[in-house]
């Protein structure tokens, strides 16, 4: 028998939702922000998903050996706090912009940066968490 050892990054970006894991193609368990978590596997190859709704990883394909501990981290995308932070910011400046110098084309980046987060939730949707090996 293998292990499986899996840690989710702590991130405030679905901190309060679990992951739901699949072991091809079948439901091992969920896993919750900053916890790690151990699953007895068979010894092979296998490939790991993660899913949060309707979004979710791309396949991780891993082997493992008889007696071995494989280690994986899973979080959401590595840029979502960038992005977090940028679009804050361009809100705010936009809203001082705006009601002191009437300089109203922050709008434009803001509106790039709402598209790549609906990009990330409809076309990227499987590519809004990340399976790596730690």
């Amino acid at each position: 028998m293998a292990t499986l050892h899996i840690k989710r990054k702590a991130k405030y970006n679905s901190g309060a939702r679990n992951f739901k894991l699949m072991l091809d193609g079948k439901p091992i368990g969920d896993i919750g922000n900053g916890v790690a978590k151990d699953f007895d596997i068979s010894a092979g190859q296998h490939t790991l998903v993660a899913k949060i709704d309707w979004t979710g990883s791309m396949p991780y394909t891993f082997t493992v050996g008889e007696h071995e501990t494989k280690e994986l981290q899973v979080a959401t995308y590595s840029f979502d706090t960038n992005l977090y932070l940028a679009l804050i910011v361009l809100l705010v400046a936009h809203l001082i912009c705006k009601t002191m110098f009437h300089f109203d084309y922050l709008i434009i980046p803001i509106g790039i940066l709402g598209l790549i987060f609906t990009y990330m939730i409809t076309f990227g949707r499987n590519r809004f968490l990340e399976i790596w090996e730690k």
